[in-house]
């Protein structure tokens, strides 16, 4: 096949591609959860979330509360958590609404999506969950949740009494503030299909240009 041709196939090829991938639109979003009445709590995050669709697909941060303590009421300091989601932390009874019910470490079975959107209140009354710390030894975590109730306020759920280290919560719940504290778009793979494609256009305008010596006389290359 001419390498012109062949350059354009495989260009209108990508474009294909590209325009379905330009269906979803991801955003890095990082926030803050503070809350004063909860031990002086402060969670920082980043989530990953498709616009499109609005769900949240991963997230991870910190989290810090003076109610996070051992056994031995020693303050544990800031704890690392991740968001869980549909296909992570071993949940379990998916609903039709696409909601799931997530066992926190001390026993509570809590129903919560990953729905998220950039206006207020972003989530809804099930919230988003992050578990917190490492698992104890019957992999359930200690668990942060925050949500929306139909009084206009976001509440935060501090749960649990395992994990490892220990972090000795008893079901804590509060009003809290979230803050957007950064959007940013996250480079689509159909921008980069693009720019390839623009890339093997150029290259197959350029192959079918391309000329040699040959005997003394200039001859097209095929």
């Amino acid at each position: 096949m001419h390498i012109g041709k062949l350059s354009g196939f495989i260009a209108a090829a990508l474009m294909a591609v590209s325009a379905t991938a330009f269906a979803d639109t991801l955003n890095v979003i990082d926030f803050t959860f503070t809350d004063p009445n909860a031990g002086s709590l402060v969670a920082n995050a980043t989530l990953t979330v498709d616009l499109t669709t609005g769900q949240a697909l991963s997230g991870s941060g910190s989290i810090d509360s003076s109610l996070f303590v051992t056994p031995d009421n020693v303050p544990l300091g800031p704890q690392t958590m991740t968001l869980v989601t549909s296909s992570n932390r071993g949940q379990n009874n998916i609903d039709s609404l696409g909601g799931f019910l997530w066992t926190d470490s001390d026993g509570t079975n809590l129903q919560v999506d990953t729905a998220f959107s950039l206006t207020s209140p972003y989530v809804d009354s099930d919230g988003l969950l992050f578990a917190v710390g490492a698992p104890e030894a019957n992999g359930h975590y200690a668990s942060f949740n925050f949500y929306y109730n139909n009084n206009g306020d976001i509440l935060g759920d501090f749960l649990g009494k395992g994990g490892n280290p220990p972090v000795q919560v008893w079901n804590v719940s509060s009003n809290g503030t979230l803050t957007i504290n950064s959007v940013a778009a996250v480079p689509e793979t159909g921008t980069w299909l693009m720019m390839l494609s623009g890339l093997c256009v150029f290259a197959g305008f350029a192959a079918s240009r391309k000329t040699l010596m040959v005997s003394g006389r200039k001859v097209a290359m095929a």
